[in-house]
Order: C-alpha cells, then sequence, then structure tokens
C-alpha cells in the first residue's frame, strides 16, 4: 500500500513540475520555429521509451495495486511531455536554450532506449529456444510463477545450479497449492521417482519425479506431498495423467511446484500451452 501511495505522489508531483513548467514557457518571449519541435523529439521518444520500460518491466517485480500504479506513473509521464512540447511549439524557450537542451533530451533518450531493451531483454525467452522443449502446463485452475525468466532478477534458480537456470516455480492463485493435482507436461518415461520424503527433509528435492521425453529432455517436477506421488520409475506416463499432488517437501519455504528441464545437464527452456509461453516471474496461467 505505501509502495502505492509513493509512486502515485511521484505522479501528482510530475504533473505539478510539468503544469509550472508549462506555465514558465507561456511568459517567455514568443520564439517559435520549426527547430522546437525538432528539439523537443527527443524529449517525446524518451518519455515513451522510459514509459512503456515501466508498462513492461513493472510486473516482473511488483504484484496488484503497485503495478496498476505505475501504469499511471507511465500514462502520466507521456502525457506530461507532449504536453511541455505543444506548449513549447507555441512558446519557444529563448533560441539560446536550444542546444544544451538538445543534448540533455537526446541523452534521456539513448538512456531511455537502453533500459527499455534491458526490459525487453528480461522479457524474452532465451535466444536457445530452437532448442526449448514444448510442455503441457502441469497444473489446472488458476496458477502465479513465484520465479521464472532468463536472469538472476526474476529467477532465483538462475545459475543455482546452472541445470536448473530456467526452472519455474508456481503456486496457486485461487487457494493453498498443498494437495493441489500435478499432471504430466509430456509423454515420456520415469527414470526417477522419490515418494517418501517428508517436509523439511534432508534431500532439497523432496519427493520428485524425473520424466524423460523422447528426445532424452528431462524434466524435474518436484516438492510434491508425501505419499501422493502416484508413479514409479520406469513407468510410462502420458501428458495430461496426474502424477501427484503440490506439496511443501524438501527445501521449499511453501506448498509449490518446481519444474525445470535439462538435457545432458544443460539447461533446457520449456515452452508451456498452446501459446508456447516462456513464463516469467508473476505471470498467471492459465
Amino acid at each position: 500500500m505505501l509502495s502505492t501511495i509513493v509512486i502515485l505522489v511521484a505522479a501528482a508531483a510530475l504533473i505539478a513540475s510539468s503544469a509550472t513548467r508549462c506555465w514558465r514557457m507561456r511568459q517567455a518571449p514568443h520564439d517559435w520555429d520549426w527547430r522546437t519541435l525538432a528539439q523537443a523529439a527527443p524529449g517525446i521518444t524518451a518519455a515513451v521509451f522510459a514509459a512503456i520500460a515501466l508498462a513492461l518491466g513493472a510486473g516482473l517485480f511488483f504484484q496488484g495495486t503497485v503495478v496498476l500504479a505505475i501504469d499511471v506513473l507511465a500514462i502520466v509521464l507521456v502525457l506530461t511531455s507532449v504536453a511541455e512540447t505543444v506548449v513549447a511549439m507555441r512558446f519557444g524557450p529563448p533560441a539560446q536554450m536550444r542546444r544544451k537542451k538538445l543534448i540533455a533530451s537526446s541523452a534521456a533518450a539513448a538512456i531511455g532506449l537502453f533500459i527499455l531493451a534491458f526490459v525487453c531483454f528480461l522479457r524474452t525467452a532465451p535466444s536457445t529456444t530452437s532448442a526449448a522443449i514444448r510442455l503441457d502446463l502441469p497444473v489446472h485452475g488458476e496458477w502465479r510463477v513465484v520465479t521464472g525468466g532468463r536472469t538472476g532478477l526474476t529467477n532465483y534458480h538462475h545459475n543455482n545450479p546452472r541445470s536448473q537456470s530456467y526452472a519455474v516455480d508456481i503456486v496457486s492463485a485461487a487457494g493453498p497449492s498443498e494437495g493441489r493435482p500435478i499432471f504430466a507436461p509430456c509423454n515420456g518415461r520415469t527414470v526417477r521417482a522419490v515418494i517418501d520424503q517428508a517436509p523439511g527433509g534432508a534431500s532439497p528435492e523432496g519427493n520428485y519425479v524425473i520424466i524423460e521425453a523422447a528426445d532424452g529432455t528431462q524434466i524435474w517436477m518436484a516438492h510434491f506431498r508425501q505419499g501422493s506421488v502416484r508413479v514409479h520409475e520406469n513407468d510410462i506416463v502420458k501428458k495430461g495423467q496426474q502424477i501427484a499432488e503440490c506439496g511443501s517437501t524438501g527445501s521449499a519455504d511453501e506448498a509449490h511446484l518446481h519444474i525445470h528441464a535439462q538435457r545432458n545437464d544443460d539447461p533446457v527452456p520449456m515452452l508451456f500451452g498452446e501459446k508456447k509461453a516462456f513464463l516469467l516471474r508473476n505471470d498467471r496461467l492459465p
């Protein structure tokens, strides 16, 4: 709640500051020509880049009203920039100010472009998606991704260890996760099934199942509820078949499903569902 208020106050301050600058420009000597528009263009570009970066990046790090507040801030950023440009075109600043403002706004546009490119990088699948495995969603109903992505900024598992770099942890968004059914995301054969671990056991995975797909990719699914695993080693499983229930065994602080794919100990990106989605932190399922 506090974060939301702070962001909305920042948006209000931006509006007030912009209104003040517009008023001051109206008091300046009339000095309009087309160079004023050229001077203003980088400033608008910077505002648009920053606004898009805010809108795209907010959901990776925040939830709920904070995301809405950041979206409001992004809209305000663009609108105030446009307003100042319109006023500047009608009541331009003195000519000697143009060069300094042009340099500053161009630098801001370059920084905005860099930030936007970085946010887009965070939101995209790795370049190794040609080697990705396509999976069905292993859960039914509403779930939320608590960690996922291609870097450590949004994914706790990145390089921890390396084989889990593209791992995803998900929790139920419609009530407790404990006991919810988990389904096989692909056809394959179980090469490992641990079924009798209690919560807080020595094994970090707790109860887990490894399904080997036809191409040799291994799908690891972990933290299952004690006694809920329905498959054994060397069983043939079909996608959509229930294999266990969500739990909190192993090193899990709360009940959730951990899933990652690896091939020869190398991490493999996972693309889920009909949309072939590379899941990111705070994504909602389905």
